[in-house]
């Protein structure tokens, strides 16, 4: 357990560059620790401070970190510790993911904006875009917490495409790299897996406790699971179709953020309530 009061509200790991970045409750301090081989991360982190505060977190990119805050979508380098910023008109974002060379910006009223090179495009038809994954071969998934639902998004023809109902409490969303979108159900204490072109929901599995954070290790091939009510973590194999439980263990408080390390196989949860960065190792859950 690594002490980290001021850190809770999201992460994100580059397993190549072998860094973790943690935003911190103040949300314009990312805290970037340096993994080891182990996927221990190294102490003290170097602190990078925002020039605004930042909704969300997106995933890493040649080293190079995204974040969105009001009006500003932000390029961070967390190894030489520079954020570049560009201007935006998204005043409440909450949501950023990249899809090739543009930048998918999610808005609580809604939309989605497509920010290219030159040129920023709108999709709207959303009531609020809360989480945008996008799988290794484009197809992008938009998840609204306000509908439950999970809608394939048509960027290149600046569309909405098929829209899933995933319960009545769809609240986070993640991608495996066999293009499958992982999103837990937290009211109905379920796990939901949709996939194909069109998407349709392949699994709806019971899970207990309120499940909320979820991610993949692609490596191990494990889809791991949250829940916050009974502060626990299942890693599901999902290669028959239905998801069996291959591990658990114990978290700490609150643990909405996950992240996990694609080359150890080592699993971070950050407590959302202060009660630190919990590394758990391979070892500790075989």
């Amino acid at each position: 357990m690594i002490s980290a009061p001021d850190a809770g509200t999201a992460m994100a790991i580059d397993s190549d560059r072998r860094v973790l970045a943690v935003l911190a409750t103040n949300r314009t301090d990312v805290e970037v620790y340096r993994l080891d081989d182990a996927g221990v991360p190294q102490l003290p982190p170097t602190t990078i401070t925002l020039p605004v505060p930042a909704a969300a977190l997106g995933g890493f990119s040649d080293g190079v970190l995204l974040a969105v805050g009001p009006r500003s979508l932000m390029s961070i380098d967390a190894v030489a510790g520079k954020v570049a910023t560009r201007q935006i008109d998204a005043g409440d974002p909450l949501s950023v993911a990249r899809r090739g060379d543009d930048v998918l910006v999610g808005t609580s009223d809604g939309r989605v904006q497509v920010v290219g090179a030159r040129t920023v495009d709108v999709i709207d038809g959303f009531v609020r875009v809360d989480a945008i994954a996008v799988a290794s071969d484009g197809q992008t998934m938009v998840l609204d917490r306000a509908q439950s639902s999970a809608t394939e998004l048509d960027v290149d023809k600046r569309s909405l495409g098929p829209a899933q109902r995933v319960g009545n409490g769809g609240t986070e969303m993640s991608v495996d790299h066999v293009n499958r979108f992982l999103i837990s159900n937290t009211r109905d204490d379920q796990f939901i897996v949709i996939a194909g072109h069109p998407p349709i929901m392949q699994m709806r599995y019971p899970v207990s406790g309120g499940p909320y954070a979820v991610d993949y290790d692609d490596t191990r091939d494990l889809a791991w699971v949250v829940s916050t009510g009974n502060s626990t973590a299942q890693a599901f194999d999902l290669k028959t179709g239905i998801p069996e439980e291959r591990h658990r263990f114990a978290t700490v408080g609150q643990a909405d953020s996950m992240a996990v390390d694609q080359r150890t196989g080592t699993v971070y949860l950050l407590s959302a309530r202060g009660e630190g960065l919990q590394v758990v190792s391979p070892t500790a859950w075989r």
